[in-house]
């Protein structure tokens, strides 16, 4: 739904003629194309119509925006997540071997027993738009079961880059505090009973701004520790629009969440040096480059 470039202000899926559409979730996001919500739901709406009547659109069911659409798809529907209404709903079956066990039924009935290789009810719920998509195309599910196990997930998804004297580096791309929230989730459920230390970079045209402030503090609330970065840009932002960091560190550290900013990426990793132990889980949020501190990490830790 974001711009397709800085000449053309539509959403890029309007440039696309789907046969398939997954929409995982409608939330508010990029303040700097959209005003409110309500633009965001239009922008979808309009893309409906790009899916031929063959066509299948493919919702979450977990997600009150997603699940809205369906009422006006000009198309088949099918939706998935754990809801007990969802034509393809997951069942979690605890974990085996670092996999979760994953039980599918499809419309109301046992379809597949999947392992899946990744962690956080947010990946289960990817899972579960993946193997809706291959049962409409009429995959096996014995095939998706023997595939799975296999699948190691993407770049800058819970990416573990480093692992050094005990200490576990992640690269995440998450930066909209819904996935900041369920990013930190998964981490505590992969690595049970570890201290993760989250380090943050607000860079994203909506995060550097206060649009999100109350919303990342609460998603911030289960870490071990928090560190917000250097603002991206900050000079292009009114004083007064800016993201709070010391607001949220402030009121972080209350609730006995022991949380700082700084401007210096420098300063994150000489913290980082003296204090992470074995045993800690460094999980990095930022949808860029986050002032390289994933090499002064690597010379550091290396």
């Amino acid at each position: 739904e974001y711009d397709t470039a800085f000449f053309d202000k539509r959403a890029k899926f309007f440039h696309y003629l789907p046969d398939i559409a997954v929409v995982t979730s409608v939330e508010f996001d990029h303040g700097d194309i959209y005003r409110d919500l309500g633009e965001i739901e239009r922008a979808f709406l309009f893309m409906l119509r790009q899916i031929p009547a063959s066509g299948w659109l493919v919702a979450c069911a977990d997600d009150p925006g997603a699940a809205r659409l369906t009422a006006h798809a000009p198309c088949q529907v099918a939706t998935y997540g754990f809801s007990d209404g969802a034509d393809w709903r997951g069942v979690r079956a605890g974990q085996h071997d670092g996999c979760e066990q994953l039980a599918i039924h499809r419309q109301g009935r046992p379809w597949a027993e999947l392992a899946v290789p990744l962690a956080g009810r947010h990946n289960l719920l990817n899972t579960l738009a993946a193997v809706a998509v291959a049962g409409i195309l009429d995959v096996a599910p014995e095939a998706i079961q023997e595939s799975l196990p296999a699948f190691r997930g993407v770049r800058r998804r819970m990416e573990v880059f480093l692992e050094a004297n005990g200490i576990t580096f992640i690269d995440d791309f998450a930066h909209h505090p819904t996935s900041v929230r369920e990013t930190i989730a998964a981490a505590k459920a992969r690595w049970p009973g570890r201290l993760i230390r989250v380090l943050f970079e607000p860079r994203s045209n909506t995060t550097v701004t206060n649009r999100f402030q109350d919303a990342l503090r609460d998603a911030f609330r289960e870490a071990g520790e928090v560190w917000l970065g250097p603002l991206h840009r900050a000079e292009r932002i009114p004083p007064g629009e800016r993201l709070d960091r010391d607001a949220i560190a402030s009121a972080l550290s209350r609730d006995c969440v022991p949380a700082r900013w700084t401007d210096d990426v420098d300063e994150l990793v000489r913290h980082l040096r003296a204090e992470a132990r074995p045993g800690d889980v460094i999980l990095i949020l930022s949808n860029g480059a986050f002032g390289g501190i994933y090499d002064r990490i690597r010379a550091a830790f290396g």
